[in-house]
């Protein structure tokens, strides 16, 4: 029975979700285990888990597991020591790592840039440390854009800045949240604000998009994507956002009945594309917004999926199926090691 690791940062107790995985498992002749980053005694090789018995969740040692998915959810979490060091030695232990790690926001646009031209595009970006010039070229050309650090959670970090009769001025959010403006600055004050704010934290320009204003058609999407035992991708739905960043995914909730100028066809080549480039993934959200040209960008992208967001039906549907998809990939992976030896 292969045993499947599932890497989270979930306070004890985990979600049903993860008992519904495990109980998936256990049907498909695999066993899912979960594990906290640092859990992990390389020394000894055995790790300690948290499992689900059928009835509860009990703690104790197993061995490696023969796969692991990362299911990290925060961004300081996933680039801590613990967390890093334990990705490199499964890496070394040969041990395929599903969902390796969140996108950096900046790498996710510049591999966009080069993209087959059915994927979704995304926005221009510039990155802080370009020339100096540059970056008030790009600026001037755009007349706004937004700097983002490549890894943020809730907007945190975005900063709208505009360039209106030779001034710049700018309002967003700090890293740490709070609401940050300042009006009429030439250049050399909105740079050093900037470099004050973001410290040593990487971030980059990007270009502002004028989004669509039409009242009953909503400018922000959300697309759930996941792998299947046998279609390969499938799409599990494109959905408006609320202003909170949410999907609405009831009728009755503000659901529109408008369908956003968004081919299936290239949402199926945008998630092939990203997992070309940084995956594997049992599955994806991709965020979008139409433009005024009613045309579709990629704002960003995760490989998490936060399924509490969804109605029951969906979440029970795309945990099954990224269970099954996960069990096959270890039962492959046992069997070529068994194979090889």
């Amino acid at each position: 029975m292969p045993l499947i690791g599932i890497m989270t940062d979930h306070p004890y107790p985990l979600p049903r979700s993860f008992a519904q995985a495990s109980r998936i498992g256990v049907r498909l002749q695999s066993q899912f285990v979960y594990f906290l980053p640092g859990a992990v005694d390389w020394k000894s090789e055995r790790l300690f888990a948290i499992k689900w018995d059928g009835n509860e969740w009990k703690r104790d040692w197993t061995a490696l597991p023969d796969l692991v998915v990362n299911q990290i959810r925060y961004r300081h979490i996933e680039t801590s020591h613990l967390c890093q060091n334990d990705l490199s030695q499964f890496k070394k232990q040969k041990i395929p790592v599903w969902s390796p790690s969140l996108f950096n926001k900046f790498q996710l646009g510049l591999s966009l840039l080069a993209a087959p031209h059915d994927v979704i595009p995304s926005p221009a970006g510039l990155s802080a440390n370009a020339d100096q010039e540059e970056i008030r070229e790009f600026i001037a050309a755009k007349q706004a854009v937004i700097s983002k650090p490549v890894f943020s959670n809730a907007g945190r970090g975005f900063v709208w800045i505009s360039y209106k009769n030779g001034c710049y001025h700018r309002k967003g959010l700090s890293l740490g949240g709070r609401p940050t403006q300042q009006e009429h600055l030439v250049w050399e004050e909105l740079a050093s604000i900037q470099s004050e704010m973001y410290g040593n934290h990487e971030w980059f320009w990007q270009e502002e998009l004028k989004r669509s204003t039409h009242s009953t058609r909503p400018a922000e999407w959300h697309a759930l994507l996941g792998r299947d035992r046998e279609a390969g991708w499938q799409i599990t739905g494109v959905y408006p956002l609320r202003r909170s960043g949410a999907p609405i995914t009831r009728q009755g909730s503000g659901l529109t009945t408008w369908i956003p100028p968004i081919k299936d066809s290239s949402l199926l080549a945008t998630a092939k594309h990203l997992e070309r480039e940084f995956g594997p993934f049992p599955e994806l959200t991709l965020d979008l917004l139409i433009t005024k040209q009613d045309t579709p960008v990629l704002l960003d992208a995760s490989p998490r999926v936060q399924r509490h967001l969804y109605p029951e039906k969906v979440r029970q549907s795309t945990t099954a199926r990224w269970v099954q998809f996960i069990a096959r990939e270890a039962d492959k992976h046992v069997a070529d090691g068994q194979n090889n030896e």
